[in-house]
C-alpha cells in the first residue's frame, strides 16, 4: 500500500521505532543444559507442555515477547533474574507513570479472544498520542494479548506513546480470515474510540512477531482489500490503513514456505500455516495466496 511507510518488511528491521535493546544476558552452561533436557522434541524452542507442571503457570511471564514460545534467551535470563543477576521487572509490572484500560470489547461479542488492554501515559507529552500497537505470536495457534506489556511499555512511559495489545481468535477456534478480520476490527475500534484515549488515529503502528508479525504485514498490506475488512464491529465505515508496520520475522508468503529446509514440514496438514489456513497450504493455493502478505504489495 502506498499509504504505509516501512520500519521492517520481510525481515528487514530499520531501528528507528524500536530503538537500540541491551545486550542479550548470556546463558550459563547451566542454563543451557536446562533447557536442552526440557526440549523434547529438540527443535530449539520451549512450549508450555514441555515444561515441568509446577512451571507451566509462569509460561506467559518467561515467555517475554509473546510469541507462544520461550527461547533460550528468554530461559536464560529468567534463570539469571531469580538468582539476582538480572534486574528487568516481571512481564505484569506496570510503572506508575502508566496505567492501563484491560478487555476492551473491539468486535461486539463476548469472545474473549477479541478484547484488546490500552497502555496510556498518565503524563501524556501531547493532546493525541501516536499509537503502538502490539500483536502478539505463537503460531496462530497459542499465546494471547497479556505478555505485551514489555512490547509497548518502554515506549508508553516516556509519555510521547500510547500502546496497544490485540486478541484475536487462534486456529483451533476459527481459520482464515478470522484472524485478519479481528485485527482489522481491533484497528477500526481504536480509531473509532481514539478521541476517548487521546490517541492520534492517524497515526497509528503495529508490531509483532512470528505470526503476530505476519497479521501486522497483512494490515499493512491490505488496508484497500474489501474482502479482508470482515463486518465485524459498529465501525465498519472506518478504514484500517496503518502509518507503520514492524514485523520481526512474519511469512511473507506461505505458499513457498516449504521450499526452504527446516524443521517444520510447513505443506503439511498440521503445520502451523495449514491449521491456521483450515487445510493444507498447497491443498488451498487460493486462500493461502490470499493470506500472504506478499500478494497484497503495490508500488
Amino acid at each position: 500500500m502506498k499509504s504505509v511507510h516501512w520500519l521492517k518488511l520481510f525481515g528487514l528491521t530499520l531501528g528507528i521505532l524500536c530503538g537500540v535493546l541491551p545486550d542479550p544476558v548470556l546463558a550459563q552452561p547451566d542454563a543451557q543444559t536446562i533447557f536442552k533436557r526440557w526440549d523434547k522434541n529438540g527443535d530449539g524452542k520451549l512450549t508450555r507442555a514441555e515444561l515441568p507442571e509446577a512451571l507451566r503457570p509462569r509460561f506467559q511471564t518467561v515467555d517475554a515477547d509473546g510469541d507462544g514460545f520461550i527461547s533460550p534467551q528468554e530461559h536464560a535470563t529468567t534463570l539469571q533474574r531469580r538468582r539476582g543477576q538480572g534486574q528487568a521487572p516481571a512481564a505484569g509490572a506496570i510503572p506508575e507513570e502508566v496505567r492501563v484500560e484491560r478487555d476492551l470489547a473491539y468486535a461486539g461479542t463476548d469472545h474473549a479472544r477479541q478484547r484488546l488492554d490500552l497502555y496510556l501515559p498518565r503524563d501524556a507529552t501531547a493532546e493525541k498520542l501516536p499509537l503502538v500497537v502490539f500483536i502478539h505470536g505463537g503460531g496462530w495457534r497459542n499465546g494471547d494479548k497479556s505478555g505485551a506489556g514489555r512490547q509497548v511499555l518502554p515506549y508508553v512511559r516516556t509519555g510521547e506513546f500510547a500502546g496497544a495489545s490485540v486478541g484475536y481468535r487462534l486456529s483451533g477456534d476459527a481459520t482464515w480470515p478470522a484472524q485478519i478480520h479481528d485485527c482489522k476490527a481491533a484497528i477500526r475500534w481504536l480509531k473509532a474510540h481514539a478521541d476517548d484515549y487521546g490517541i492520534d488515529a492517524d497515526r497509528i503502528a503495529v508490531m509483532g512477531s512470528s505470526a503476530g508479525g505476519h497479521l501486522v504485514a497483512m494490515l499493512g498490506t491490505s488496508g484497500d482489500v474489501p474482502e479482508l475488512a470482515g463486518d465485524l464491529g459498529d465501525a465498519d465505515d472506518i478504514g484500517t490503513t496503518v502509518t507503520c508496520v514492524v514485523d520481526y520475522y512474519g511469512p511473507a508468503n506461505l505458499l513457498t514456505m516449504g521450499d526452504f529446509p527446516g524443521k517444520i514440514d510447513h505443506n503439511s496438514p498440521n503445520s502451523p500455516e495449514s491449521l491456521m489456513l483450515g487445510g493444507a497450504v498447497q491443498e488451498h493455493p487460493d486462500r493461502a495466496r490470499e493470506a500472504s502478505p506478499q500478494t497484497h504489495v503495490t508500488a
